[in-house]
């Protein structure tokens, strides 16, 4: 869940209205974070025809409903959906869209310092939150802060109605056939990284994974975006 100051908002944020969409004047990313989508920008024709189909899907839902609101959902909301939502968020500055991004688990555990390590090669400055009862990870990302740990889908900090749920893990999508409130809900597994971990391969997999989720909601914001000018 991000915190926004809605002061700073109001005076550097210039907003512009295409369509339905929300299109934003853009903030400033971190330089190695925006090097990092553009690189992955290329690797987006290697999608898999059957799952540019549900991403086109969704963009086609978020455009038409102009749903701007992701959550998303894996078992325990501690690599997967955290990497997915910080992404997210990423990618509307880089896209210049106005869109929030949440995640949420079945279970609520912690986000994996695996996982943090792996948002901290690709550019997020993160910084452990002091005296919490459970890790917390604060995040500068041009003129916002977010605050990211790990929580159950239903949190109070989640959305609770005009979202659209993704699922990331195979073990969410069946625990959770119903996602109450959401207009849409997604299957779009990754391949969890915990199994690498401890393994002289850890590092390579969780990168891998990370530059799939990015690589798909690239591809996805950037139909979002199209549709909008």
């Amino acid at each position: 869940m991000n915190f926004k100051n809605p002061l700073i908002l109001l005076i550097t944020t210039f907003v512009i209205h295409f369509g339905a969409i929300e299109v934003k004047a853009q903030s400033t990313l971190p330089s190695k974070v925006k090097r990092y989508l553009r690189s992955v920008e290329k690797d987006t024709l290697q999608i898999p025809e059957d799952r540019k189909q549900v991403l086109q899907e969704t963009a086609s839902h978020i455009i038409s409903n102009s749903t701007v609101k992701l959550h998303f959902v894996c078992s325990h909301n501690s690599r997967r959906s955290q990497m997915a939502q910080l992404i997210t968020e990423a990618i509307g500055q880089y896209y210049n869209i106005n869109i929030e991004a949440y995640s949420g688990g079945t279970h609520a555990t912690a986000l994996n310092p695996r996982a943090a390590a792996t948002l901290q090669r690709v550019g997020f400055d993160l910084k452990m939150a002091p005296g919490a009862d459970i890790p917390q990870y604060s995040i500068q990302l041009g003129e916002e802060t977010f605050l990211m740990y790990s929580k159950k889908y239903d949190d109070m900090q989640n959305p609770k109605k005009d979202f659209i749920a993704i699922m990331v893990c195979s073990e969410a999508d069946r625990a959770c056939p119903i996602i109450p409130g959401a207009t849409l809900r997604v299957a779009l597994p990754y391949t969890d990284p915990r199994k690498f971990d401890g393994t002289e391969e850890e590092e390579k997999a969780y990168d891998i994974v990370c530059k799939q989720i990015a690589r798909d909601l690239i591809y996805l914001m950037a139909k979002v975006k199209s549709a909008s000018l």
